[in-house]
């Protein structure tokens, strides 16, 4: 028996492994850099009747600004509701729309409403959001919530 250290034998990884492991950062890395927007998640809701609206946000200084398309909805028919760190938008349609695929299976669907739940970066004031709907859009305008507090000293 000799008093020799052996070095423990490691498993050489083969060049799958490391392809496999290289993809995978790559796919991590892609999809936290487009966190913010919603890829991949269908625009519609099969069991509520519901779809999406498009919609385009900005954030300034003072506020959030968000502009979201509601074709074939009446002024009365829209429901704008808002939080601190959320803003939920539902609006009813003046007809149902109709999409049919044909194929070898025949899809159809009726959606009725528009729903969309909007989660932003940055707290607001809810009392002070207002709404506004011109020409099949609403335009929210929300006000920053002051976060920074001057703190005395004791």
């Amino acid at each position: 028996m000799s008093n020799e250290k052996r070095l423990p034998i490691k498993k050489r990884e083969s060049i799958f492994d490391i392809y496999d492991s290289i993809l995978d950062d790559f796919e991590r890395r892609f999809f936290n850099a487009f966190k913010l927007r919603d890829f991949g998640k269908p625009s519609w809701d099969n069991l509520q009747c519901s779809l999406e609206p498009l919609m385009d946000y900005e954030i300034t200084k003072d506020e959030v600004i968000i502009s979201v398309d509601l074709p074939k909805v009446e002024k009365e028919n829209i429901e704008v509701h808002a939080s601190e760190n959320s803003i939920e938008i539902e609006a009813e349609m003046r007809e149902k729309v109709k999409f049919e695929r044909w194929g070898t299976e025949h899809h159809q669907q009726e959606f009725r409403c528009f729903k969309k739940s909007i989660h932003l970066p940055i707290t607001i004031k809810p009392d002070e959001t207002t709404a506004e709907f011109k020409q099949g859009v609403v335009l929210i305008k929300a006000p920053r919530a002051v976060v920074k507090r001057k703190i005395e000293l004791k």
